[in-house]
């Protein structure tokens, strides 16, 4: 698996993003269901060779409810 991530050095700041939707289960009487992703980011860099970055993220889903 390749992961590249944003550079401290080059992005620094706060950053939050937010995403929402509903997912679709015909398994139970409510046929939508929330789905929630937090994600917050934080970058410094304190010269030019040293920088920390800290990344948090929150996911919140109903999946796969069975009916059997």
């Amino acid at each position: 698996m390749l992961m590249t991530s944003k550079s401290p050095f080059d992005y620094q700041g706060l950053s939050v993003q937010v995403t929402q939707g509903f997912t679709t289960s015909h398994a139970d009487d409510n046929n939508n269901n929330l789905y929630s992703k937090y994600n917050i980011r934080y970058a410094k860099a304190f010269n030019d060779k040293f920088a920390i970055k800290v990344n948090f993220a929150y996911d919140m889903a109903n999946d796969w409810i069975a009916n059997d």
